[in-house]
């Protein structure tokens, strides 16, 4: 993808500058024959004799291929100071900062993106993320909310919504958000999942629902078997107070995911599982072990683009 959208850029480029000389037809055949840092050398050549802040972001996003964010934070910034209307050049620079770990930085630049351009969704879903990083529930609804205003089918925005309720203590309307989520998606399996967990762990018992979740997560695991489906089967068995069950069930998660050496951050988590079921505890309102409950999903919206 990430290539797909440089090529776009580039021939967009073609167009705009196609009557003044070949340079980006150069840059563009370099890019696609792999030779990035020839393309990037072009460019910046190109750049000495004729600056233009669409040229800085090209080069921006060139050295963030090649993983120089240090000199692709450069050229944003380059682009920025010479057109600092543009959102895109801020909501760039925002992945920048969340590549390098500076989430304060990061959000920053998120919000004057969307500050900018109110419509900028992936933005917004990027500033949700970040208010749940810092713990801010009740900013990271909003942001979720105003991205679902605009794309209102992307599975992922559905479950960060209801996660930041949850959160925020508000089960019910975590409840409603998956629930309506389901409809709008046609039953997706991702969100199904996330609706079978809540209502297996939910701390409200009024909401509580295990049997719904078991009959939820055994569908799944039936018609679409993964270790996620094990999980969310484990968690259900335990809420219905079949211990023995669930135990058996983790274990057998913990088996292929060991055997397949994969999501490694998932496994201190089932044995932590493993322990409550030994001692016949369910495991309640668990929102704030949030990267273990559900596939991986807490990453930046089309970072690489």
């Amino acid at each position: 993808m990430k290539k797909l959208t440089l090529f776009l850029i580039l021939t967009l480029f073609i167009y705009s500058f196609q009557s003044k000389d070949n340079t980006f037809q150069q840059i563009t055949k370099l890019y696609e024959k792999g030779k990035i840092s020839e393309a990037i050398e072009r460019l910046k050549e190109h750049l000495q004799q004729t600056p233009t802040p669409e040229g800085y972001l090209l080069l921006a996003k060139l050295y963030k291929e090649i993983g120089a964010l240090s000199l692709s934070k450069e050229a944003i910034k380059k682009a920025i100071e010479m057109d600092p209307s543009k959102s895109d050049y801020y909501s760039f620079l925002g992945s920048l900062y969340s590549f390098l770990g500076d989430w304060e930085q990061s959000l920053k630049y998120f919000e004057k993106s969307v500050q900018l351009n109110p419509q900028d969704f992936a933005s917004w879903f990027n500033i949700g993320n970040l208010y749940l990083r810092f713990g801010k529930p009740e900013e990271a609804i909003r942001a979720f909310e105003k991205f679902l205003s605009i794309q209102e089918d992307d599975q992922f925005a559905y479950v960060n919504t209801a996660l930041s309720l949850l959160f925020a203590n508000r089960e019910k309307e975590a409840l409603e958000i998956i629930d309506k989520g389901i409809k709008k998606l046609n039953n997706s399996t991702f969100l199904k999942h996330a609706l079978a967990r809540i209502l297996a762990t939910a701390q409200d018992e009024s909401l509580r629902n295990p049997e719904k979740a078991y009959t939820i997560a055994h569908e799944i695991a039936t018609t679409e078997p993964s270790e996620e489906a094990l999980l969310t089967v484990g968690l259900s068995l335990a809420s219905l107070g079949d211990f023995q069950s669930a135990y058996k069930t983790i274990s057998e998660t913990i088996k292929v995911l060991e055997s397949r050496n994969i999501r490694n951050d998932l496994l201190p988590y089932l044995y932590s599982l493993l322990d409550k079921f030994n001692n016949n505890e369910i495991e309640i309102a668990p929102w704030y072990k949030l990267k273990y409950l559900l596939p991986q999903h807490l990453l930046e919206y089309k970072l690489g683009d």
